[in-house]
């Protein structure tokens, strides 16, 4: 995989999440132009106080509707590298949350490879809970490899349905998107890293 250096481009997804900030932090620190997506206006106004010092090197675009997401980035990927998913919102069924994370991160890569020519790289960050197992039978001191997917938060979901705990649906939808996201990948090998 190229190793993407400043003065470059990256676009953050999600940018107001916990590790994304930390991710623009490091980006802008080194030099980076990033722009930052988020949900809402007032995501993205917190941003642009937060990072007010770097201003001239940060910016962000609202993508309210999943829908659109990939229909937007499209126009921005034409120039920007790193690419962490989307996440869902929150009040919504769970079926539709799935579906949302699912499409918005296989949404991303399709747009990333039909128009992102300048794009060097992509860097999906999940979550330890697409791998962790729905137990508290697990052993304490088990390894995970990338072998590994929490398959009994899926199933939960597929019982329970909108009576799925939040953070199950949350975890059931990670690990779909994520082995989504390996399947595209894979079904497009040579084409991407």
């Amino acid at each position: 995989m190229p190793v993407v250096q400043s003065p470059n481009k990256a676009l953050v997804t999600g940018a107001n999440g916990f590790v994304a900030m930390w991710v623009v932090r490091d980006l802008l620190e080194h030099g980076y132009v990033v722009r930052g997506t988020v949900r809402s206006v007032e995501k993205g106004e917190y941003l642009k106080n937060y990072f007010a010092p770097y201003a001239s090197k940060f910016e962000v675009t609202t993508v309210e509707d999943m829908k659109e997401h990939s229909m937007k980035l499209s126009k921005v990927l034409r120039q920007l590298p790193v690419l962490p998913p989307p996440k869902p919102t929150k009040g919504t069924r769970v079926e539709d949350m799935v579906e949302t994370v699912i499409n918005g991160t296989t949404g991303l890569l399709r747009s990333a490879l039909t128009y992102g020519q300048s794009v060097k790289s992509i860097v999906y960050a999940s979550t330890g809970g697409a791998a962790w197992p729905e137990t508290s039978e697990f052993q304490t001191f088990t390894v995970l490899t990338e072998e590994d997917w929490n398959v009994r938060a899926i199933e939960i979901l597929k019982e329970r349905g909108d009576e799925t705990p939040a953070i199950t649906a949350y975890h059931a939808s990670k690990t779909l998107a994520e082995q989504s996201a390996w399947k595209f990948v894979k079904d497009h090998d040579g084409k991407m890293d």
